[in-house]
């Protein structure tokens, strides 16, 4: 039974969740969220979280809420990963 993660983007300047995307991991979900920002002057990414929200079973193909959501990684989190991927390239 393959189960993956619902992840939002929270943008606490606006007060706005972001439209809801899959990952495996918090890892995974990580590395697409600062894809997602690299758009965005790195200053900015302080406004932001990355959000666990729920999962999602493949085979029954349901998504199921969270009881409660779980802050993955806050903006400064999120520098230090894209600062890594960026290490990893060279």
């Amino acid at each position: 039974m393959k189960k993956v993660s619902v992840y939002t983007i929270f943008d606490s300047a606006s007060g706005e969740y972001g439209i809801p995307f899959f990952a495996g991991n918090d890892l995974t979900a990580q590395r697409q969220c600062c894809i997602t920002l690299s758009s965005l002057p790195v200053n900015y990414w302080k406004d932001f979280q990355l959000i666990q929200i729920g999962r999602y079973e493949a085979d029954k193909g349901e998504i199921y809420p969270l009881d409660e959501n779980i802050v993955v990684s806050d903006g400064h989190d999120l520098i230090n990963v894209f600062e890594n991927m960026y290490k990893e390239s060279k």
